[in-house]
Parts: structure tokens; C-alpha cells; sequence
């Protein structure tokens, strides 16, 4: 979203993002989030989320905000669909962008049940305590919602004069080395 690099990390918080070229070239920009919230809180998200025009935060169903967690809390992706179905009724030039919760653990939180097709599944909170095949059937599951979840998305443009472009912010670690889901710092392939 920056020129920033692993190697030159801090011209992330010297520069603009792409989203203000968008701004400055007379697009409307939109960011939607699912995950980290859209305010001026501890998030490296949070100040490109800023830039844009239109910000959208999904509102999750939790009930309870004591010991609440974005990413082991029930969301789904698909609940953005609206907020895009509805940004999308404009004629304007647009960048929207999405931020998708995605493959983060707790893996099985991030897609409905109709999505289990590879079981059984890890349900635990603690990662290092699931069976292998339980991790990797539960983090299966949340790539195969991740690409119903795009090929969703990409429905609402076919027709439009629109590019969709999908990219991971990282990896997750699945065991490799005792290493489990995303530690900063820790440059391996998997990440």
C-alpha cells in the first residue's frame, strides 16, 4: 500500500498510500474493515484506512467486550458484501478496498459451518494443542471461504469496468519449527 520495505519500514508512516493517489486523481475511496477498526488506535491499518474517503467498519456480533478478540471472535468476510453492494450503486470512479479477516486463527471462526469440507477440525484456542490434520483441515476451510468469498466479490464487478486484486498481508505458521500462526519479526517462507 506504501514503497515501504521490509528493509525501509518506517516510509510507511513518512508517505501517503496509494489511496491518497486515488483521492488526488478524483476517485471516490472507500476502505471496509473487518478486522482492525477504523479510528486512530494502535493499528498500522489504521492510518491508511484514514486516507480514504468513505470509511465502512463491519459491526460484529459479539456480546460481550470482556475478553473480546477480533480474531477469535465469530466474523465473516461475506458481511462486508453489503457495505460493497451498496458503494457500488454510485456511477463515480472508485478504489474500494477490503479488509478481509481472512485465513487468521482461530481459522474456524472466520468461515460458517457450510464451509467444513475438511474435517475434522481444530476448535481449541490453543493452537500448539490441535492434531495436525485439524489445523491444517481448519485453515483448508478458510482458504476455501477466502475463494468463495473473492469469486463473490469479482460477481458484483463482472459487468463493470473494474480490476479485482486479492493479496495477503502474511502467512500463518501451521507447526513448522513449534512456530504457530503470525509472529512480527519472524521473517521465514511461511510468513
Amino acid at each position: 500500500l506504501t514503497r515501504a520495505t521490509d528493509k525501509s519500514f518506517d516510509v510507511a508512516h513518512k508517505e501517503k498510500s496509494f489511496v491518497s493517489i486515488f483521492n488526488k486523481h478524483g476517485f471516490i475511496t472507500a476502505w471496509i474493515s473487518n478486522q482492525d477498526v477504523i479510528d486512530n488506535s494502535y493499528s498500522n491499518i489504521s492510518a491508511l484506512a484514514n486516507e480514504a474517503i468513505i470509511k465502512r467498519q463491519v459491526a460484529w456480533n459479539i456480546s460481550s467486550k470482556k475478553d473480546y478478540s477480533i480474531t477469535n471472535s465469530k466474523i465473516l468476510d461475506e458481511n462486508m458484501l453489503p457495505i460493497l453492494d451498496n458503494l457500488l450503486t454510485t456511477p463515480d470512479r472508485k478504489l474500494i478496498v477490503m479488509h478481509c479477516m481472512g485465513s487468521h486463527w482461530e481459522f474456524h471462526k472466520h468461515y460458517p459451518d457450510s464451509f467444513t469440507h475438511f474435517s475434522p477440525i481444530c476448535t481449541t484456542r490453543n493452537v500448539a494443542r490441535c492434531p495436525k490434520n485439524e489445523l491444517v483441515n481448519s485453515y483448508d476451510n478458510s482458504i476455501l471461504y477466502a475463494d468463495n468469498f473473492i469469486s463473490e466479490v469479482i460477481k458484483r464487478v463482472m459487468n463493470k469496468n473494474a480490476i479485482v486484486i486479492y493479496c495477503s498481508d502474511h502467512g500463518e505458521f501451521l507447526g513448522e519449527d513449534g512456530y504457530y500462526g503470525h509472529i512480527p519479526g519472524i521473517q521465514r517462507k511461511e510468513i
